[in-house]
């Protein structure tokens, strides 16, 4: 009996043994305990466009940062030939208003950052962005690595964008006597609004506005924005005419009313004077 107990022993360890490989074979390697497992994904940063930012004109940079992600475990692992081992970056591309672009493959090392730039040309207006990386993470059970694919994601990033200059657009002038009421729009948010009248000095105003005392006769006004970024927009230049009072021209119809009537009558006089001294002339020689 003693010397069974060794036999028994070995042989309870070689079925727990196959056993335990069995189980090995059958199951999810990424989910077990005494494994390393290295999936963490890889960390992207977006360097460029910053979130909540507005930007001015229809090209805005697109530039970020994939690392491998951190932690004692999660940075190398030792393969089966001795040697330290990284992850590996197999691709990447974007998501922009819910477009997506790529994945365009790459093979980088992520021992160190991969970097990379592009402009982006996009209309006026909201806009949403997140950069994600693919990778080649690694699970490593009893010294046997095996590939695992595994995708990185940035936070989503929210910009605006607008035109690289306001765009002024006057509302029909409403001329009252002197004043003229002066209403206008602008597309984009601006810090400075000023106005020139017959290309005199700009004056500042806070909006639409009424501009009163205008003196009589023709002329021209121009409106100008000028956004965060300092860059200015105008609007066409638009000619309007300040019209004589009508109290004034009523006074002066009825003087040249007046003055016709007369002119008139005078007239009517004469020629009969001139008839009839003709006449009696004609009968004194009878």
């Amino acid at each position: 009996m003693l010397r069974a107990k060794p036999i028994v022993l070995l042989t309870l360890f070689l079925v727990m043994s196959m056993l335990l490989f069995a189980n090995l074979a059958s199951a999810d390697v990424t989910i077990q305990p005494w494994d390393i497992v290295y999936k963490t994904p890889p960390i992207i940063t977006v360097n460029s466009p910053i979130n909540n930012t507005i930007f001015y004109g229809n090209t805005v940079l697109l530039n970020f940062t994939i690392t491998q992600p951190t932690g004692q475990w999660l940075i190398q692992y030792v393969d089966t030939h001795g040697g330290v081992t990284k992850q590996m970056l197999t691709g990447f591309g974007y998501v922009l208003n819910g477009k997506s672009y790529g994945s365009f493959p790459v093979s980088s090392d992520l021992s160190s950052s991969f970097n990379y730039c592009v402009n982006l040309t996009l209309d006026n207006g909201f806009n949403t962005l997140q950069v994600y990386g693919n990778a080649s993470g690694y699970v490593v059970s009893f010294f046997v690595p095996q590939y695992v694919p595994i995708t990185g994601w940035s936070n989503t990033i929210y910009f605006e964008t607008f035109p690289l200059k306001p765009t002024v657009q006057v509302q029909p002038l409403d001329i009252n006597g002197t004043s003229l009421s002066l209403n206008f729009t602008v597309d984009e948010p601006v810090t400075k609004i000023t106005y020139s009248m017959d290309n005199q000095e700009n004056v500042s105003i806070a909006g639409n506005t009424t501009l009163t005392n205008l003196p009589y006769g023709f002329h021209n006004l121009t409106v100008f924005a000028t956004n965060p970024a300092g860059n200015t927009g105008s609007s066409q230049t638009i000619g309007f005419t300040i019209p004589t009072s009508p109290s004034i021209k009523s006074e002066l119809f009825k003087t040249l009313s007046a003055l016709a009537i007369i002119s008139i009558i005078s007239v009517i006089a004469i020629s009969v004077g001139l008839l009839y001294r003709r006449h009696r002339k004609t009968t004194s020689s009878k």
